[in-house]
């Protein structure tokens, strides 16, 4: 809940206008066909001033300038990863111990989280930088699938061919994407579990994704239905609120301002729930997840104690 509230941002509004007491007037020596022509030098003058202004300034204090913005956001997504995925490893490791008996605290969670918080890393990024690889490919083939059906003179073979490619690039981009992200929720599980690197929790998690795929499937799709629920829901709420002040305006300058200030609260009130809402919500995913890895781990040890 903290890093969501501290991920938020504010915008401040603001406007000048004229009161009624106040009248701008133009010079009688100034006719209103000469006010195009004024504007334009004027507003060409602004932009020769700003012209100049970029240009004196020398080409290494751009690049100064360049590289520490460009540093800044590199920080900024390390230190949003290192806290996701310590926040991640602390919670799953929290949840293992209530379902073990051990009582579990603060400090234990945040030693687990640290302990784990680099395999985390590396197996949220690695994998996706593989499939981003991968999208590139089939991208690169369904345009060139395109462009060579173009020459061809049957209009049906076209079709068929342009249609098989469609189909290749978005169940080829939906498939891998969907067992790459359970086997990530499975491996985060693993490395937590048995302790494993990065590399072996997500093979270990491929296996048993694809082995015990249409549990995983069902668990994810309640979960996610019940997070865009949330979700939903609060987006209705707000464009209600949206409505009404419109509407309100619409009336009158007035009534637009009273509904304004009266809505102003419940929005608030919102978006304060909405954080305490998806900290509840990620509560609950990730400890569904962690049972469901807990059932699999308990069926993998019957089928081998069995001989299955």
């Amino acid at each position: 809940m903290v890093v969501a509230a501290l991920s938020g941002g504010s915008a401040n509004f603001g406007g000048n206008s004229w009161s009624e007491g106040e009248k701008f007037t133009l010079p009688k020596t100034s006719p209103p066909q000469d006010v195009p022509h004024q504007t334009s030098q004027v507003l060409g003058q602004a932009t020769t001033a700003i012209s100049q202004m970029i240009g004196s300034i020398p080409i290494w204090v751009w690049l100064i300038l360049g590289g520490t913005i460009l540093l800044a956001v590199l920080i900024a997504i390390g230190v949003a990863l290192y806290i996701r995925n310590w926040g991640k490893g602390a919670l799953i490791a929290s949840i293992h111990n209530l379902e073990d008996q051990t009582p579990p605290s603060l400090k234990s969670g945040s030693k687990s989280g640290v302990s784990v918080v680099k395999r985390f890393i590396i197996l949220h990024v690695g994998p996706w930088l593989i499939w981003v690889a991968l999208a590139v490919v089939l991208t690169i083939f369904a345009i060139g699938s395109v462009i060579i059906t173009a020459n061809l003179g049957s209009e049906a073979l076209k079709i068929t061919i342009i249609a098989i490619s469609i189909l290749v690039w978005v169940f080829g981009l939906v498939a891998t994407g969907l067992l790459l992200n359970l086997s990530i929720i499975l491996g985060e599980q693993l490395i937590i579990r048995e302790n494993l690197s990065a590399n072996q929790a997500l093979k270990k998690g491929f296996r048993l994704t694809k082995k015990y795929f249409a549990s995983l499937l069902g668990m994810g799709i309640i979960n996610m239905g019940i997070g865009c629920g949330f979700g939903c829901l609060t987006v209705l709420l707000i464009m209600l609120f949206v409505v009404s002040v419109i509407v309100a305006f619409a009336i009158s300058k007035t009534a637009g301002l009273i509904v304004s200030a009266i809505i102003a609260v419940p929005i608030l009130t919102l978006v304060l729930f909405s954080l305490l809402l998806r900290g509840i919500y990620t509560v609950f995913n990730t400890a569904t997840w962690t049972l469901v890895e807990r059932e699999i781990e308990t069926r993998e040890k019957n089928g081998t104690e069995d001989g299955n």
